[in-house]
């Protein structure tokens, strides 16, 4: 069994990452408009907060990552996942997501507008797009990674 050179792994890494950034900031540009503070500002200046916004939630999403892979004591639990890594991740996202979206409405960082769907006092965007981009990031791992699984699998 041959293993690929370091730099392939890295590779991959920065293609899901920069992937989960884009998908990330996609959403962030769409879902502005349903901030009230995001009314109003300039074009350059709401980019630049929807660009930091991405930013901060691949790094969110790697450090979910990184504490679901301690749970399940494997780096490659999105391979072959168990149901404690997976808890723990999506635990995780959603957890977080209501933890900065209250904090960031109390401390009045940030205001929805009137046309946001609000659950509990957190807005649905936000909610909704910590269920479904965590899903495609583990999805992103599992096919960048599906052919050394296939060989780790089917043994020597």
């Amino acid at each position: 069994m041959t293993t690929r050179p370091r730099p392939t792994r890295y590779r991959r890494f920065a293609t899901i990452a920069l992937g989960l950034f884009t998908l990330n900031f996609l959403w962030e540009m769409a879902q502005a408009r349903f901030y009230s503070s995001m009314r109003g500002l300039p074009t350059w200046s709401a980019t630049w907060l929807c660009t930091r916004a991405a930013a901060a939630d691949v790094a969110l999403l790697a450090l979910f990552f990184a504490i679901a892979a301690m749970v399940a004591r494997d780096a490659a639990w999105p391979l072959h996942p168990t149901s404690k890594a997976i808890a723990t991740f999506f635990a995780l996202c959603l957890l977080a997501t209501v933890a900065i979206e209250q904090w960031a409405i109390a401390t009045r960082r940030w205001s929805y507008s009137d046309d946001m769907p609000v659950i509990f006092g957190v807005g649905a965007l936000p909610l909704l797009q910590w269920a479904l981009i965590p899903v495609l990031s583990v999805l992103a791992v599992r096919f960048a990674f599906r052919k050394r699984w296939t060989v780790l699998r089917s043994g020597p």
